[in-house]
């Protein structure tokens, strides 16, 4: 959700995401090779209001473990969320190279495709979590949304290329 949403419903303590980000640092300096530690620091800087600080976190977490398909996943939700969306949408297709199955993924490059103005992609990646995931009535509402843009985008093309042909 974006933070501008959360904000008017959810009370962050800054306070208590300082202490949080310090312990997640100890730990990290106690146990290096704990995965959960940097995916947590990652999370509470992002919550802080600091994504660049989240998303370089997640990317030095990544360099030691690259098979972290949750590591992964969420540094390239926090690409797609600063904007760096051909990033986001790269780290997406890893982790469906690795797990062709991960709804998750498919969503996101759907998303990262409607962002960039691929509507037909973004179809094909919606229709692949209906695969995965059948009977999710909003995935279906929004596929039928694009398909029926992508029908009037056709219609009026069409009319536009009949009324070049006669005048």
């Amino acid at each position: 959700l974006d933070n501008s949403f959360l904000a008017r419903y959810v009370k962050i303590n800054q306070e208590n995401l300082l202490k949080a980000e310090e312990a997640f640092r100890h730990a990290i300096e106690l146990k290096p090779d704990y995965a959960t530690a940097y995916y947590q620091l990652s999370l509470t800087l992002e919550q802080s209001g600091q994504l660049d600080a989240a998303i370089a976190e997640l990317e030095k977490a990544l360099q030691r473990f690259p098979a972290n398909l949750i590591l992964k996943f969420e540094l390239g939700r926090m690409y797609f969320n600063s904007g760096r969306t051909e990033q986001a949408m790269r780290n997406f297709q890893e982790i469906i190279a690795i797990n062709p199955g991960h709804a998750n993924s498919h969503f996101s490059l759907a998303l990262g495709y409607e962002r960039l103005g691929n509507p037909n992609k973004a179809i094909e990646e919606y229709k692949k979590v209906r695969e995965i995931s059948p009977g999710n009535a909003e995935i279906d509402a929004k596929i039928n949304q694009l398909e029926a843009e992508l029908a009037k985008v056709k219609k009026w093309s069409q009319c536009r290329q009949f009324s070049k042909k006669n005048p």
